[in-house]
């Protein structure tokens, strides 16, 4: 290692060390002020396990029930595309977006 090189090491690491004092001198901020007495008093929330998050069940298909079929779920597709259409129809009419504003949009679309 060069001369060169050490100082600059030892430069990074007496920046590091002065910033790391100058954060220990600050004084924590006073987080008891945020909590009302309400929130004191309220009840804990309810745990969850985990697992629940990582692998959640399998819904019960054995109660009342049954799974949509293929013409149901596309029924449903369909019906949602459609009503995302005439909502974009509608919205496209009244011109919700003034000219300004459709120029700055447009010139920041990239089309590869």
């Amino acid at each position: 290692m060069t001369a060169r090189a050490a100082r600059f090491d030892f430069s990074k690491t007496l920046l590091i060390a002065a910033l790391v004092s100058l954060a220990a001198c600050s004084d924590p901020p006073d987080l008891d002020k945020s909590v009302t007495p309400e929130l004191e008093q309220a009840d804990y929330p309810k745990l969850v396990p985990f697992d629940r998050f990582v692998d959640p069940p399998e819904p019960d298909l054995e109660g009342d029930e049954e799974p949509l079929t293929d013409a149901e779920i596309t029924e449903q597709i369909e019906g949602r595309a459609a009503g995302l259409q005439s909502r974009a129809a509608r919205l496209q009419s009244e011109g919700g977006i003034d000219e300004e504003t459709r120029r700055r949009l447009n010139s920041s679309i990239v089309i590869d």
